[in-house]
């Protein structure tokens, strides 16, 4: 993600792959699977090009939104991604 770590809750975490794997039929394997749903092939181009799309359209759809606040519980594990 643009060289920047993130920090995604679990739980945030667990609907962003229920997201990913309603629109791209997998999970993004950079992260653990989702229930037991699989993770999309690396080397499957048209996969890879859905999981960008709608990561970014959810990115997108977070920051358009002005009373989203999507806070952290202090109890909660975090995973940082590259």
């Amino acid at each position: 993600m643009h060289g920047r770590i993130k920090m995604c809750s679990a739980n945030g975490q667990a609907r962003i792959m229920r997201m990913l794997v309603s629109k791209c039929g997998c999970g993004d394997p950079r992260f653990p699977r989702y229930l037991n749903f699989r993770n999309c092939p690396v080397g499957d181009p048209g996969l890879r090009a859905c999981l960008q799309r709608e990561m970014h359209s959810a990115a997108r759809s977070a920051t358009q939104q002005p009373d989203c606040i999507c806070r952290q519980m202090p109890e909660s594990e975090a995973y940082g991604v590259k």
